[in-house]
This record gives structure tokens, C-alpha cells and sequence, in this order.
């Protein structure tokens, strides 16, 4: 995605309780930050509120391993996206997916 690019996504193959979610790239430092707006459109009352940021850090620690750091802020004007992201199946369960195709090349499920 090139900054100022927008999108909306929902991953295949998802069921009838699709995540969608409307995001565009507006800063960043390739290939160690990557910077978005985000706002979820899963349901109604979360597509009414503002665009928060989600902000997803990579940093080498050397032996082949790497940190991901992901920050999710601006979210003072859209509380129920945060306690939404907040939940069992917010951003945990996305890392843990993305983990699990890294390691495995399959995602949890």
C-alpha cells in the first residue's frame, strides 16, 4: 500500500461475521513502521465512529528473530472500537493468526 492509498478489506474465506475494516496508509519508515488509519465496518455502530491509527513497528533482535510491536491509538473518540479490539478476538487474535501462517503457513482457522 503507498501512503495516501486507501482500502477496505475482509480476509477470504470469512464467514458471515465478516471483518471488514477501511484503512489508509498515512506514514511510515519501509520496512520498520508502517502507519495506518483504521476503521472498523464490521457492524454499523463501529463504521459511525472516527478513524483511529494502528501502527505496526518491526524490529530485528538478531538470531533470526523479530519483534512486532503493534499500537492502536486515537481511539479517545471511538470507544467502542477500542473496547472492541480490546476483546478476546481483537488484535491478540490477529497477531496470533499472523504468527501461526508465519511459523506454519496456515492460519489458526
Amino acid at each position: 500500500m503507498r501512503s495516501g492509498s486507501t482500502t477496505s478489506t475482509r480476509p477470504a474465506g470469512s464467514s458471515k461475521r465478516a471483518r471488514d475494516v477501511d484503512l489508509s496508509q498515512d506514514a511510515g519508515d519501509p520496512p520498520r513502521l508502517l502507519r495506518t488509519t483504521w476503521r472498523a465496518t464490521w457492524s454499523p455502530e463501529l463504521a459511525e465512529e472516527p478513524f483511529s491509527r494502528v501502527s505496526w513497528e518491526i524490529e530485528p533482535t538478531g538470531d533470526g528473530v523479530t519483534r512486532l510491536t503493534v499500537v492502536h491509538d486515537e481511539l479517545e473518540r471511538a470507544p467502542k472500537t477500542a473496547e472492541s479490539v480490546a476483546s478476546p478476538g481483537g488484535w491478540s487474535f490477529v497477531v496470533s493468526g499472523l504468527k501461526s501462517v508465519l511459523e506454519t503457513g496456515k492460519g489458526l482457522g
